[in-house]
């Protein structure tokens, strides 16, 4: 195929007008530019190849449009996963400044079944309420993920700039659970790049008083991403509250964490 550009007129009104849901009217110009493919000896018509670049023109506020103090207000909570966000799963991992270890944050990472990235979000601070499970792989080092599938995701909304709230289903059966001792009232979950595990501390007042290892998390009971920075070198770890744990389960497959 050989594309040649090619001289037109726009027939129609080249400027795209969009009335929103807050009352606003927002236009566009339409900047195109169209090609020819010169080598199509298809019989019918030419094949045409068009690219569109809206160029932004500003916004009207016509009576009855609402002020940007309700527009804040109205979009605050919305779930920012409308019908139309197409992906297959959710990875949920942290990021950090190599010039700059202070600066780690988390990222909701959106893949398609192939394993592909779409989108992501980042934030400081992230709450996940539904089932997830995790998954690791090695290029020059091994990485570990939190794994939330579409199936068991309902919203995600940005509560404040930089923090995130991801709800959903909770589908895990019991399996032969055992209870953690009262004494406990926080565990943590993070993962070991060196030895490809994941590390379940158990915590009473802050103390490690007991860990499970495991090479999979299956769980459905709320966590809390954390950043400590008050160590030399920052750690992440989702933090979850014993008081939401029904209990712990230990298979040859997976340490599974079940919610109340």
């Amino acid at each position: 195929m050989r594309y040649k550009p090619t001289n037109f007129d726009i027939i129609s009104d080249d400027v795209l007008t969009i009335k929103t849901e807050t009352g606003h009217i927002v236009k566009y110009k339409l900047e195109t530019t169209l090609s020819t493919d010169i080598d199509n000896d298809a019989e019918g018509d030419p094949f045409y190849y068009v690219t569109i670049n809206p160029i932004y023109i500003g916004v009207e506020s016509p009576p009855g449009s609402l002020s940007l103090a309700k527009v804040k207000k109205q979009l605050a909570d919305r779930n920012l996963l409308t019908p139309e966000v197409k992906y297959d799963h959710i990875q949920i991992g942290f990021v950090y400044n190599d010039k700059d270890e202070h600066q780690h944050r988390w990222m909701l990472n959106f893949m398609d079944a192939d394993n592909n990235h779409l989108f992501n979000f980042i934030g400081d601070n992230i709450k996940v309420n539904c089932a997830f499970t995790t998954k690791s792989w090695k290029d020059d080092i091994w990485h570990g993920r939190f794994i939330v599938y579409k199936k068991d995701v309902g919203e995600l909304v940005e509560t404040s700039q930089g923090s995130y709230i991801l709800t959903g289903t909770s589908n895990i059966n019991n399996h032969n659970l055992i209870p953690l001792d009262k004494s406990i009232d926080l565990v943590s979950l993070r993962y070991d790049i060196v030895a490809n595990t994941w590390t379940c501390d158990l915590k009473t007042k802050g103390t490690i008083v007991g860990e499970f290892l495991t090479k999979t998390l299956i769980c459905d009971v709320p966590f809390i991403g954390a950043v400590n920075k008050a160590v030399a070198k920052p750690k992440v770890t989702a933090e979850l509250n014993a008081i939401d744990i029904a209990g712990i389960s230990i298979t040859h497959k997976a340490l599974i964490i079940k919610k109340k």
